[in-house]
């Protein structure tokens, strides 16, 4: 009788390891859902509002060759102006680490780029 108490306890030890490792598959495929869910969510609500602004880019106004003394000054092309996190915290009304955690998401996903004087929406 003590040899049979034996074996079915290391049984039940074995079941309940097996229905432990059994429960766990799923609440990993539940845990990556929820994680993905929450990345859309973070994406659609947070930073997709950064992105907008970003999207109306802002240029400078550039100038033609202007003659002078004889000799021509070159054109001056018009070239993009990057927006800062403050100017951009201002515009959505967010707090500026707010938005710059959502800059710093949208730069890993490829969206934006970094530059010293700001951001600048990546085509």
């Amino acid at each position: 009788m003590g040899e049979l108490g034996k074996n079915l306890g290391i049984c039940t030890q074995v079941a309940m390891a097996t229905g432990a490792i059994a429960a766990g598959i799923p609440s990993a495929y539940y845990v990556q859902a929820m994680l993905e869910t929450w990345d859309w969510y973070v994406n659609r609500f947070r930073d997709e509002a950064v992105l907008d602004e970003l999207r109306t880019r802002k240029f400078t106004q550039g100038r033609p060759p202007i003659p002078v003394l004889g000799k021509t000054l070159p054109a001056i092309l018009p070239h993009e102006i990057p927006y800062s996190v403050q100017e951009i915290s201002g515009l959505l009304r967010r707090s500026e680490k707010s938005v710059e955690k959502s800059l710093i998401r949208l730069r890993r996903r490829g969206r934006v780029e970094s530059h010293p004087m700001g951001w600048t929406f990546r085509q």
